[in-house]
């Protein structure tokens, strides 16, 4: 009895020395809000808001703060002694938890240089275009630690940990322009005209859970007027020119350009040019907004190409439309969802010692996303069906298939507030990916390619932890994926019209594992700003497509490999003074292959150093680029396997550009030189990282 009496003694005094706290919770537009975290400070005792957005719960009388917190909504502190029970709290949306609308003058960027879970680098189109690169694939070989392979008739691919073309991944808006009929995109027939950035993404990712690196065009979409023109001349009798226009107001636009360029090339003690190739570009771009929530875009563009080389007859005819539509609708209530349909038609034709390809690929595809905050985690959908309508005619023969592909992707994310200082878990993803494709042939050649149906899964498993620190953040992140690729068409028709070899003929999909750990370190920008990622990665594949190169000819039949695996780590680090005056950035990679023969043409190790000056109106950049040697295996009509090799190249680069401003006008002058140091190579005949002059005029008013 008496240790009961004791109990309920300190029972009183407990009881005493709290206080009910009772309220209501409301967004800005009124309507009512649950699962708000509500936390009293400091004893942390807590409670949330229910369905009705009200909250009951007793604190303790020495608290000082209630803080009220909601993923997708600022946090809000109120004084706990001063509150008033029955008080309504509204809170603010926190804007930046969802991607914004637009960017002025660009349109989506897909990736955050720091949040993504994976190497990211964002190029500024207005730069490359100042230092006069011919296309994105010399400005993208040039600025990071990739590979850019260019065949024997004109076409420029990049390759990004040692992926094969067909691994690569090419958005326009976040929305994938690469086709799985063909998926070489043909870096040569774009130019930084209709760009305002370009992202870089290095290893899979939650948009492309089986590529080995992704390119992300940011179209741009300039609510206001201007306009700009740009005028080149260089070597090997180079001119070309680009032209962009923008009217509207802030919240509508519409914009367009045209483009053009023409370059020869010689072979190596050749008297005249025996090799011309010439670009048209075309685009537009119209968006229309509600000063809100709600933007509707519609975009298109058409590039193409015409390549002739009169030493062997060899030709290529290139011409590739695309037209996109695109709603996007975001709030903090309801989340964001974009609607989206693509149409495309690629026409091509290519013409060798070996036979003639005539190409037409016709593309259709619908799709959605959909992203949505729950309390403390974020729900995300993806979905897209295409349907491909294929006409090849090799010589006199013709190829007919229709491939349906549907994909579907599902994630689920945990996501901690970030505290002001500390360590602490940032995230964990999971990510679903279902793939249905068909390819269902024209009867007429049933026996060369037959019907097939896929039914794949692919997973990934993401997490990362980050330090808060006054003046940087670092962030550690791992990614763990068991993927996919199936084989295109134009890699299962080369399969099986172009092998030598009975047993290689049939090709079944491409299984890999792969596992990734990195790190990222970025400091306030108030300060000399520097920001370093370095990553190190393991990909082990299972019936690895290889590419086996025909010699003599641009021609590559694929088959599976069998079992290979590769290994490396990437760096970059950047770094820019207060003023801006002195910019540094430098890449480094390093790859270990199982073996050479299953990754072509890829080097072991690369490095980009780049330095950039910028005193008043002039601006220095100095490229220094280096890699090891590349080895090529190709086999002949007998069967023969030849070992060819492209020798370590290391080459300097310099622009100098002068940028003049008067008023609503600017103009730009640069002068460039490639390989200054004229490390040149000789490939069949032609010769490779030649060193090259440009002079760039550009005029522009906003």
């Amino acid at each position: 009895m008496k240790y009961l009496l004791i109990i309920l003694f300190f029972s009183t005094i407990l009881i005493s020395q709290t206080k009910p706290i009772q309220g209501s919770i409301f967004d800005e537009k009124g309507d009512r809000l649950f699962n708000v975290n509500i936390v009293s400070k400091p004893s942390n005792t807590g409670t949330q808001s229910d369905d009705k957005g009200e909250f009951i719960f007793e604190i303790p009388i020495g608290d000082r703060q209630i803080i009220l917190d909601h993923i997708g909504y600022e946090q809000e502190t109120l004084d706990a002694i001063l509150f008033k029970n029955g008080t309504s709290v509204t809170l603010t949306p926190k804007v930046l938890e969802l991607k914004p609308l637009d960017v002025t003058g660009a349109g989506r960027e897909q990736f955050s240089p720091f949040e993504t879970k994976n190497s990211v680098i964002i190029l500024d189109t207005e730069e490359l275009a100042v230092r006069g690169f011919v296309d994105i694939g010399d400005a993208l070989f040039s600025e990071q630690s990739i590979v850019m392979n260019e065949t024997m008739n004109g076409q420029k691919s990049i390759s990004i940990r040692a992926s094969t073309s067909e691994e690569m991944i090419y958005l326009y808006d976040g929305i994938r322009i690469n086709t799985l009929g063909d998926p070489l995109l043909d870096l040569s027939i774009f130019s930084a005209s209709g760009l305002s950035g370009i992202e870089l993404v290095k290893g899979g990712h939650e948009k492309a859970l089986s590529s080995s690196g992704t390119i992300n065009f940011i179209p741009k979409l300039t609510y206001g007027s201007s306009a700009s023109f740009t005028q080149q001349f260089g070597t090997y009798n180079y001119g070309g020119f680009d032209g962009f226009g923008s009217i509207g107001s802030s919240l509508v636009s519409l914009n367009g350009g045209i483009g053009e360029g023409q370059f020869s090339q010689f072979y190596v003690d050749a008297e005249k040019p025996e090799i011309t190739t010439s670009h048209q570009r075309q685009f537009g771009h119209f968006g229309i907004k509600n000063g809100h929530n709600l933007e509707f875009r519609f975009m298109g563009f058409k590039n193409g190409k015409q390549f002739q080389n009169d030493s062997t007859g060899n030709s290529v005819s290139v011409d590739m439309e695309n037209i996109i539509g695109k709603m996007i609708h975001s709030s903090p209530v309801g989340g964001e969802i974009i609607f989206f349909g693509l149409f495309q038609n690629n026409l091509g034709s290519e013409s060798t010692n070996s036979d003639t390809i005539n190409k037409e690929d016709i593309n259709n595809g619908l799709g959605f996303s959909f992203e949505k905050p729950i309390r403390s985690a974020m729900v995300k959908f993806n979905g897209e069906t295409n349907y491909l309508s294929s006409n090849w005619v090799i010589d006199s023969s013709a190829y007919i298939t229709k491939r349906v592909n549907s994909i579907f992707t599902g994630s689920f994310e945990l996501v901690q507030p970030e505290r002001d200082q500390g360590i602490q878990l940032k995230d964990v993803k999971i990510v679903l990916s279902k793939h249905l494709i068909s390819d269902t042939p024209d009867s007429s050649f049933d026996e060369i390619m037959d019907t097939e149906t896929w039914d794949e899964s692919s997973s990934m498993f993401t997490g990362s932890i980050v330090s808060i620190m006054s003046q940087k953040r670092i962030m550690l992140y791992t990614n763990l994926g068991n993927v996919f690729r199936l084989p295109s068409l134009n890699e299962r028709l080369s399969n099986r019209t172009r092998s030598i070899n009975q047993s290689t003929l049939g090709l079944v999909p491409e299984y890999k594992k792969l596992f990734e750990m990195g790190i990222k370190i970025e400091n306030d920008t108030e300060k000399p700003y520097y920001a370093i990622n370095i990553s190190g990665f393991t990909y082990q594949y299972s019936n690895k497509i290889k590419q086996v190169q025909l010699t003599g000819v641009p021609i590559q039949i694929p088959i599976n490999f069998g079992e290979a695996s590769l290994s490396g780590f990437d760096s970059n680090l950047s770094f820019s003074s207060i003023t801006k005056w002195f910019n540094f950035s430098s890449s480094y990679a390093y790859y270990l292959f199982s073996d050479p023969m299953a990754f072509q043409l890829q080097p072991d190790k690369m490095v980009r150093n780049k330095i950039t000056l910028k005193i008043k109106w002039f601006q220095l950049d100095l490229i220094h680029r280096s890699e090891s040697a590349r080895q090529v295996t190709s086999i002949n009509s007998t069967g023969t396997f030849l070992h060819n090799r492209l020798d370590a190249i290391k080459t300097y680069d310099a622009n100098l550009s002068l940028k003049l401003k008067f008023r609503d006008y600017k103009g730009t002058i640069s002068f460039s030189g490639k390989n200054l140091n004229n490390e040149s190579q000789e490939l069949n005949g032609i010769s490779l990282f030649d060193q090259r002059y440009y002079l760039n005029l550009g005029l522009s008013w906003k």
